[in-house]
């Protein structure tokens, strides 16, 4: 299915000259960019059933998750915008829950959803979260194409680096890095946050591999909590430890460091509550630490290391508020589509 970025037309005078995206004969859906419904300045995200370009729409590919870096560029020098996501889906998801004017009077407004679900429709359900009782919870399932970029649940930045990617439905680094963190676009509704991840692989050659969460990570730096596993140095070391990250220069460990070594399979989960922050190996508690230099972000990710030779690759990412509650009924649509 095509996707296009079109500007609406019309006076708006009569119901036979309304405003409408231009050229959105054919359309199964579209999503209103606008700042203003009551005039026509702004744009509109619309999906057609068949290819058919015209000279007012901007086409954005037919498929939801292939890298685009031409798109990306295009649609954000369209919309006046600075995009992060790589594919269709993740930048109209960034679009709509990132680049917002809370205000509404120079863009749209982004999306801060009142019911427990929400669905992004655009001529079909391309984005679906779970927002529970008590707090907000994120999850990203990796199941998608091999690909340079992760996805597609979840809005990714890739901060630090250009290594991850997704390789036989896992995240997964593919080229040697030093550093490589990837910011999941999503906020929790405070900084009082969870995460977790099943560590898939985990091999190295005299060099080193690791694998974390990234926790309080800042929207506009590399500032995060790190809870990581981490081998090194043909298995002599094989530690978890807590770490962080201010403005991209890290200490590490922060505290001592637990020598239980890693068990591929394991789930290795990180909370940050007030100034304590935990770190589970499958729900077992192997260290606890407090540290104060962190406060008030609320956005999570991924850390990976491989720097000769091996594999860093992690599946079934989430994370969320601590104060998260069961589900509770309701469905809030975003968009329109069929």
């Amino acid at each position: 299915m095509p996707y296009y970025l079109v500007p609406y037309v019309g006076t708006g005078r009569s119901v036979v000259d309304p405003f409408r995206p231009a050229g959105i004969e054919g359309a199964t859906g579209s999503i209103d960019l606008r700042p203003d419904g009551s005039v026509a300045d702004g744009f509109a995200l619309v999906s057609r059933e068949a290819r058919e370009d015209h000279p007012a729409r901007e086409y954005l590919g037919d498929s939801l998750d292939e890298p685009t870096a031409g798109v990306q560029r295009r649609l954000g020098n369209k919309l006046g915008r600075t995009l992060d996501a790589t594919s269709v889906r993740g930048m109209i998801a960034e679009l709509l829950m990132v680049h917002g004017d809370a205000a509404g009077r120079t863009r749209w407004k982004p999306l801060r959803p009142a019911g427990p679900r929400y669905e992004i429709y655009l001529g079909g359900l391309i984005f679906q979260q779970a927002v529970l009782a008590g707090g907000a919870s994120y999850a990203e399932s990796f199941d998608k194409a091999d690909a340079a970029t992760l996805g597609p649940d979840l809005a990714w930045t890739e901060v630090t680096g250009t290594s991850w990617g997704v390789t036989n439905n896992q995240a997964a680094i593919q080229a040697l890095a030093n550093d490589s963190h990837a910011r999941a676009e999503h906020e929790t509704n405070t900084p009082d946050q969870f995460g977790e991840i099943t560590v898939s692989a985990m091999s190295e050659l005299a060099g080193v591999t690791a694998l974390g969460v990234l926790l309080r990570f800042a929207s506009a730096s590399d500032t995060a909590y790190q809870w990581q596993v981490t081998k090194q140095s043909n298995g002599v070391v094989n530690e978890h430890a807590w770490a962080k990250w201010v403005a991209g220069t890290e200490t590490y460990p922060l505290g001592t460091i637990s020598a239980e070594d890693l068990a591929v399979g394991e789930v290795l989960r990180g909370e940050v509550n007030g100034s304590t922050l935990t770190g589970y190996k499958n729900g077992v508690n192997l260290k606890q630490i407090t540290d104060t230099s962190i406060t008030g972000n609320l956005r999570a990710g991924l850390r990976g290391i491989v720097t000769v030779s091996g594999a860093a690759q992690g599946d079934a990412f989430s994370f969320g508020d601590l104060s998260e509650g069961p589900p509770v009924g309701g469905l809030l649509l975003l968009g329109v589509g069929r």
